[in-house]
């Protein structure tokens, strides 16, 4: 008998301060905001009738903070997974998308142009990224086979999966495919990932 698929709703954490300062977050951190935490809460009461299981977090505090606003409502098991944090962007890190230009502005081009090959300096390449979450959502396909999984990340680590599925080259040449403040569903089983509804729930 074949095995069921696991069910994942991926969403990104919500609005924090370096967010409204437009610094590149990474791995650094910050709080999220007033508004971000009155969007978590939205969230929640948005996600309730989705018949989810089991709340999955990157570690970083922002996504920590996200899941559990969202779990006043849910009441759901809820656990950490390394796997999902978001790309090192090494130096760049704490730094503008302008100050990367005005500083680097032949690296940051030719990083841009190798797609899934960008890698900032002292930082990850989107390639590792993909292998540490698809490792990740593996592990929990096993775990807690044909669950509906929520999973509190990142623009990066959402990304990573959602393009992959989709066959995309991570180029700024691609038209945009990713709706902001959505939530997109995929499926995990013997076949590997498969797109179930991208931009699929609004909490709005």
């Amino acid at each position: 008998m074949e095995a069921e698929n696991t069910r994942f709703v991926l969403i990104r954490h919500a609005q924090t301060k370096w967010n409204v300062l437009k610094l590149m977050q990474g791995r650094e951190d910050s709080p999220l905001t007033r508004k971000g935490k009155d969007e978590a809460r939205v969230w929640g009461k948005a996600l309730k009738s989705q018949a989810i299981d089991r709340i999955v977090a990157s570690p970083l505090n922002r996504a920590v903070e996200t899941a559990l606003l969202i779990n006043e409502t849910l009441g759901l098991p809820l656990s950490q997974e390394t796997g999902f944090m978001e790309q090192s962007w090494g130096r760049w890190e704490g730094m503008t998308l302008e100050e990367i230009k005005a500083e680097s502005p032949v690296i940051l081009e030719s990083m841009v142009s190798r797609g899934w090959d960008f890698k900032p300096p002292g930082g990850e390449s989107r390639l590792q990224v993909l292998a540490r979450c698809t490792q990740a959502m593996q592990s929990i396909h096993e775990k807690w086979p044909g669950q509906t999984i929520l999973i509190v990340a990142h623009t990066g680590v959402i990304k990573c999966i959602t393009y992959h599925i989709l066959g995309r080259a991570f180029l700024p040449s691609e038209p945009a495919c990713l709706m902001r403040n959505r939530a997109h569903i995929v499926r995990f089983g013997e076949g590997g990932l498969e797109m179930e509804a991208l931009n699929a729930i609004s909490p709005g």
